[in-house]
């Protein structure tokens, strides 16, 4: 099967037992069975990716029935694939029964790039104490990226408050609805913002999915299907076969309503994670229509929470002047304007950056300007935008960040527009809104709401400015 396209890959072993005896969980104490025949097809799996040719790194999960992090042949291919060049990073569901300085240590031993391994550690209230299992996450926290989950049971509500409360705000702390259970429902989106997509299991719609496009599910044998509630089998890993991306079964959990294309999420949490735990920025820059305005909500207040803590700057099409009487209520008053035709930084009292002011015509034949030879008409929503033929909201971002020091790996920029696919595309850390333009969303290193991008940045230890 040809996935030189593919961005994720999900894998799913032979064995079904677990160390852990959780009353919820059908794998519980159970034996180890069939390990060598795991192994076996694993070790099939880890050959095939470090000779695969793929066209982009690709990110690998194991998604485990019971625990896998028990056998040693789990670390062995955690480590063989995070030492490949073309895989972006490896990851592995765990309950982290095991001693954290073991793992460590054996990483470090065999070779392993702890910044491509990610590890998905659920914490189960039944087998370990909140403070313990806190304090072993926060011991590898430094050397290994995490997000921690747990089942969102309304009777271990205090006990996940506490792990909130003890864990770093920059892990991610995921809640998973009880699935199966008669468990009392509860809203847990207080703790994790993505919870109420848990709470829904929406039919399969491959017109807003990407699962068979850049993403597969693999069994142990090879076999392949476009998501983990999928029951159509596509064809065999191994296998000269063509993804048919035929529909089945429901989104009812991260694994699966992840990869669609209407959410405005990350197909992997941990990718989520690499965000904000390995790079804390400096300064976020801010489109402000379609971004921080949208047709449902306002979310301009909350900048004067983030400007305590990061150097915020709008970077817009709106004219200076525009932008301060729309924008009050945010406290900011810096950034790129008029798509570069106005600088403003902490610094430098307004900059007429080459001397040209932005015009907005309203779309009809009689009001589209007519540009010089040094001018250009920039149209975004009907609205037309007369400006200097050189400017733009990249040149305006360069701009400040040379005068302010700034590395690029220093700031975040989030947009929504076709306009900021330029300045999406060449930074590092940049965001596309939910119902971005498709130009944008191609451009940006991650797709999340806004409120949750707000809520990341809130959520941050944070550094002086």
């Amino acid at each position: 099967m040809d996935i030189s396209n593919m961005k994720y890959l999900y894998y799913r072993g032979y064995a079904k037992d677990c160390n852990y005896a959780c009353s919820y969980c059908p794998f519980a104490k159970n034996a180890q069975n069939k390990k060598a025949l795991d192994e076996t097809y694993l070790n099939k799996f880890v050959t095939y990716i470090e000779n695969t040719i793929v066209h982009a790194p690709i990110s690998i999960m194991f998604t485990p029935y019971g625990e896998a992090l028990t056998k040693q042949y789990y670390y062995d291919a955690l480590t063989r694939l995070s030492n490949c060049e073309h895989v972006a990073c490896v990851s592995c569901q765990t309950n982290a029964s095991f001693e954290a300085n073991q793992l460590l240590d054996f990483f470090a031993q065999h070779g392993a790039n702890l910044d491509k391994i990610a590890l998905w550690a659920s914490f189960h209230k039944d087998m370990i104490s909140v403070d313990a299992f806190a304090k072993k996450i926060i011991s590898l926290s430094d050397k290994i990226t995490l997000s921690v989950g747990a089942i969102g049971f309304k009777e271990h509500q205090s006990e996940i408050e506490r792990l909130r409360s003890l864990l770093p705000l920059d892990i991610y702390l995921w809640i998973n609805k009880p699935e199966g259970t008669s468990a009392q429902p509860m809203d847990w989106s207080y703790i994790d913002p993505l919870y109420p997509l848990e709470d829904r299991a929406v039919k399969c719609d491959t017109t807003h999915c990407n699962a068979g496009i850049d993403s597969i599910f693999i069994k142990e044998k090879g076999d392949v299907y476009l998501c983990h509630s999928s029951k159509k089998r596509l064809g065999n890993l191994y296998e000269p076969v063509t993804i048919d991306r035929t529909q089945s079964g429901r989104c009812h959990c991260y694994l699966t309503y992840c990869h669609k294309t209407d959410n405005g999420i990350p197909p992997l949490i941990h990718r989520q994670q690499r965000y904000y735990q390995k790079r804390r920025p400096k300064a976020v820059f801010f489109d402000i229509d379609g971004t921080l305005i949208t047709k449902d909500k306002n979310y301009l207040s909350r900048l004067k929470g983030l400007s305590r803590h990061y150097a915020v700057y709008f970077v817009t099409g709106r004219s200076y002047d525009n932008a301060m009487k729309l924008c009050r209520s945010s406290g900011v008053n810096q950034g790129v304007f008029g798509y570069g035709a106005y600088i403003k930084t902490p610094h430098t009292s307004l900059v007429t950056y080459l001397q040209c002011v932005p015009t907005n015509y309203k779309q009809s034949s009689r009001s589209i300007p007519t540009p010089t030879s040094n001018e250009k008409v920039i149209e975004e929503d009907g609205i037309y935008h007369l400006v200097h033929k050189s400017v733009s909201k990249l040149i305006g971002m360069n701009h400040i960040c040379k005068e302010m020091q700034y590395h690029h790996e220093d700031i975040w920029v989030v947009g929504n527009g076709a306009h900021d696919a330029e300045i999406l595309a060449n930074f590092p850390y940049s965001f596309a809104v939910k119902n971005a333009h498709s130009s944008a969303i191609k451009s940006a290193s991650i797709t999340l709401h806004i409120e949750e991008i707000l809520t990341l940045l809130e959520r941050m230890p944070h550094h002086p400015k």
